[in-house]
Parts: structure tokens; C-alpha cells; sequence
């Protein structure tokens, strides 16, 4: 089987990580459901 026949790549679309637990930074406390990271596209592989 051919190598690139195994890898696979995903482009995903308005991606956001939000906290799932209240985390500290610094002086600030982000909350439960608070937005940590956006993005507007990534993309992902797999082998």
C-alpha cells in the first residue's frame, strides 16, 4: 500500500477551545465556558 494512501489531513473550520474548569493566569481567573484560543481554520493530520 502506498504511503500516502495511510495519511490523512482534516481542514476544520471556526475552532474554539474554552475552558472546562476555572484555570488561573497570572493575575486573571478565566471561567468555566470562557474562550481561551479561536481560530478561523486548522488543520489536522493522521497517519
Amino acid at each position: 500500500m502506498d504511503q500516502n494512501a495511510l495519511m490523512g489531513a482534516k481542514e476544520l473550520y471556526d475552532v474554539v477551545l474554552k475552558a472546562t474548569y476555572p484555570i488561573e493566569l497570572g493575575n486573571r481567573t478565566l471561567e468555566v465556558g470562557e474562550v481561551i484560543l479561536a481560530f478561523d481554520n486548522i488543520q489536522i493530520s493522521g497517519f
